[in-house]
């Protein structure tokens, strides 16, 4: 889907808070700033809460009034789904969605979303440097041994 498309199908369900802006919450994020998000959502002008949420209380606690989740490794159990009152996407830094109960979202009409290639070349390097380590590892390995 692309950008623009998935901005309208949140901007035509996200409800607002008092001041007329939908209420966005980053549980948490590995990287130094949620700029990137921010320009992203701009359409919609959300008001951005940053989180540092690592427990499934934690999670309750500051998403409870909550029209967006942005999440990377807090559980997003069905009992913080269960509790929202208003939720209508939550997306996920990362391709999976292993974190998030996806069946409790969809019984409560929540979009589920992910990044499908999040860090696909930083892994892709990473395994190649891995293989290309655990050969020249054996090749001594085999020097040492044989020779």
């Amino acid at each position: 889907m692309e950008e623009g498309n998935l901005i309208v199908k949140i901007k035509d369900k996200v409800t607002t808070m008092s001041d007329g802006r939908p209420r966005v919450i980053v549980t948490d994020c590995d990287h130094p700033s949620i700029e990137i998000e921010k320009e992203v959502l701009s359409q919609i002008n959300p008001k951005f809460i940053l989180a540092h949420c690592k427990t499934e209380d934690e999670v309750i606690e500051i998403t409870i009034d909550a029209d967006g989740i942005i999440t990377q490794y807090p559980p997003i159990t069905r009992r913080v789904i269960e509790s929202l009152q208003k939720c209508k996407v939550i997306a996920r830094y990362g391709a999976g969605a292993n974190n998030i109960d996806v069946e409790a979202a969809t019984e409560h009409r929540i979009i589920v979303a992910n990044v499908p290639d999040y860090c696909i070349d930083e892994v892709s390097t990473h395994a190649i440097a891995l293989v290309g380590y655990s050969g020249e590892t054996c090749h001594l390995f085999w020097l040492k041994v044989y020779h």
